[in-house]
């Protein structure tokens, strides 16, 4: 998490920035970008607003032909150890210099799954 000042409006600001690696069944590396600066990460979430207990973040990602889509995260848990994320892809236009134009757009993020605090 890191903490901004806007100096608009007079208030700081919180962000919650994720990064991450993914991993196929054989623990080859499908996408890594854990080496990123805060200011280049994929995932990020800011003036969270709580809805039926489910906070929202956004993904974005230019690397991937501006793939983008909305994560929904919550605790499943009164102990808070289980966060069930969930993942909405934005179809978006891709354009003839993108280089999946002809193929599918590879989908880095799971669009379900249980996070367990280790």
């Amino acid at each position: 998490m890191t903490n901004q000042y806007d100096n608009v409006f007079k208030y700081y600001r919180d962000y919650l920035i994720a990064k991450f690696k993914v991993l196929d069944s054989n623990g080859n590396v499908l996408f890594d970008n854990t080496n990123l600066t805060d200011d280049k990460a994929k995932i990020w979430g800011g003036g969270f607003k709580k809805v039926d207990d489910k906070y929202s973040l956004v993904y974005n990602d230019s690397s991937l032909c501006n793939t983008s889509g909305t994560i929904t995260i919550n605790f499943t848990d009164s102990t808070k150890t289980k966060l069930d994320w969930k993942y909405f892809y934005r179809n978006e236009i891709i354009t003839s210099d993108c280089p999946y134009y002809n193929t599918s757009i590879p989908q880095p993020l799971p669009k379900e799954i249980i996070l367990t605090k280790q």
